[in-house]
């Protein structure tokens, strides 16, 4: 996966950007067409804050718009899954 418009802080599990601003009227759509998939089978999902696909919680539509802490769920070829919490400009 390359975030390349977003800096994301793999310790932590943080993204955050300087380079696009992502702001509460940013939708899921458009978050998530800025980021390049590394494998045509992984998947991308936007979770709020505190919610995931192993808590059968629902993610949200690409027309609801980024609040901060809320989660990006990638899904890898393989099945492994990492989540990072992403962080709204101030």
């Amino acid at each position: 996966m390359d975030l390349s418009a977003y800096d994301i802080d793999q310790e932590n599990g943080i993204i955050l950007s300087e380079f696009v601003n992502i702001t509460d009227t940013m939708t899921v759509q458009d978050f998530l067409g800025n980021i390049v998939k590394g494998h045509q089978a992984q998947t991308l999902k936007i979770f709020r804050a505190g919610k995931s696909s192993t808590g059968g919680d629902t993610p949200k539509t690409g027309t609801e718009t980024l609040t901060d802490n809320d989660v990006l769920e990638v899904t890898a070829e393989n099945g492994n899954v990492k989540q990072y919490t992403i962080k709204l400009n101030q």
